[in-house]
């Protein structure tokens, strides 16, 4: 399954709900590298079609993947802005806001 997966990697595909297959599939079998690449494009064509609901399964597989990627030493955009991250009070919650 995972040659397969890999194999499917190598081949460009543009339909968001076939990409969104294949990013579950990189992901069961453990290859979150290539669970994020396929995920990426079924996110952004899932937005780009209005399908939320199958917006809202992508993206939440796609952060769970990219999650053990992450570079958690690099800054991010917003911290390198003059204020960065603070919290800004929104009714009864705090919530983090950028500046």
């Amino acid at each position: 399954m995972v040659e397969l997966v890999e194999r499917a990697g190598r081949t460009a595909v543009h339909d968001p709900e076939s990409a969104f297959l294949l990013g579950i599939a990189a992901a069961q079998v453990g290859s979150p590298d290539l669970a994020v690449r396929w995920l990426a494009v079924a996110v952004n064509g899932l937005r780009h079609e209005g399908r939320l609901g199958s917006l809202a399964r992508a993206a939440f597989v796609y952060g769970f993947n990219a999650l053990p990627l992450a570079d958690w030493k690099a800054p991010s955009p917003q911290q390198r802005k003059p204020g960065g991250w603070r919290l800004k009070p929104a009714s009864h919650f705090m919530m983090p806001a950028a500046d």
